[in-house]
């Protein structure tokens, strides 16, 4: 007869939250960044909302 082996085993993970790097003109664009800038290409300009749709 083979021996019988019981084993109890217990772990914990951490899943990393997936991360991207956002890049306009190959400027990164920091997380949050609520700033349009010509330099990194989103600054779409402005329109008179009265004018209608674009």
């Amino acid at each position: 007869d083979d021996p019988v082996f019981t084993f109890a085993i217990q772990g914990f993970g951490i899943v990393p939250q997936p991360d991207i790097n956002v890049q306009g003109n190959g400027l990164d664009i920091a997380d949050g960044d609520p700033v349009p800038r010509p330099d990194d290409h989103t600054d779409f300009g402005s329109v008179d909302v009265a004018a209608g749709p674009v």
